[in-house]
């Protein structure tokens, strides 16, 4: 089923927006304008939650190779430490019911074949809110001090996609800003260093403009990580653990943006996630 005239002018609008946009960003007013016109839709939620799903599901690939050359090698590194009984743990895991199993997995993937299902009715509400405020809450905890900008956001987007589905929210977009930073945003430092600046924190994709707020910010973090904290958060107790980070700090290399992926984001989204989302709304 075709896009309606109304709703395909407007993205085609959009798009030549973002191309005559040095940053490649498409601002709030005309994504308002797009949720809008979809509101029109007696599928209006359907078809946001399908655009929400298809767009996270774009970067995926991000996280999961994020965990394939980060992660797994961290993960290798504590299983040999001895800090923990593989042998206890495997045995746990096989003792559980298969649906206990299920709730103990917080991949993006999983993540979205869950909001998948629940648009399928195939999954009820209270299901999937119990998975959000579960597991999948549980995967997000801790994840910024390790995670480089683009894989957090990458993962975040899964999140928020769920988060979007359940109870009164507005119609969306749900993970778009995420999604969008995951795709085209550059973080070439160690996992976790972005997280100490709060302009990055709270800039969004066009944060990258902001280096001088940036750099001045992450200064503080420095005196904050070697400063007389009563209680140090737990990884960072041991003076090396301290260290460390401060010297990741300094090494700061600026956040960017690939303008071109940014472009190519938007391409993809306007011209075919949306037309995508709305047959699948129909089906």
């Amino acid at each position: 089923m075709q896009l309606p005239t109304s709703l395909r002018q407007i993205c085609l609008q959009s798009l030549e927006a973002v191309k005559n946009d040095p940053n490649r960003y498409l601002d709030n007013s005309w994504r308002g304008k797009i949720y809008q016109d979809i509101k029109l839709s007696p599928q209006a939620s359907k078809i946001a939650g399908w655009i929400d799903v298809l767009t996270a599901r774009k970067v995926v690939p991000i996280w999961e190779e994020f965990e394939r050359t980060v992660l797994s090698k961290s993960e290798e590194e504590w299983l040999s430490s001895g800090e923990i009984n593989i042998e206890e743990e495997m045995a746990y895991y096989e003792s559980l019911a298969e649906e206990d199993r299920e709730i103990m997995q917080d991949d993006p993937a999983t993540m979205l074949q869950a909001a998948e299902d629940f648009l399928h009715d195939e999954m009820t509400e209270d299901k999937l809110s119990s998975l959000l405020s579960g597991s999948f809450y549980d995967g997000m905890m801790g994840l910024f001090n390790y995670a480089t900008w683009t894989s957090y956001n990458a993962k975040y987007a899964a999140y928020w996609t769920v988060n979007g589905l359940v109870g009164s929210k507005p119609l969306g977009p749900h993970g778009l800003e995420e999604a969008l930073i995951a795709y085209a945003g550059i973080d070439k430092n160690a996992g976790g260093v972005w997280n100490w600046s709060t302009p990055i924190w709270s800039g969004g994709f066009l944060v990258f403009l902001k280096d001088e707020e940036i750099r001045k910010d992450l200064l503080e973090s420095e005196k904050v990580i070697m400063g007389s904290t009563p209680e140090p958060v737990f990884w960072l107790e041991k003076p090396d653990h301290r260290q460390e980070l401060v010297k990741q700090i300094r090494n700061y290399i600026p956040i960017g943006a690939d303008l071109d992926r940014a472009l190519e984001f938007w391409e993809w989204w306007l011209t075919e996630a949306i037309p995508q989302a709305w047959e699948l709304a129909q089906q």
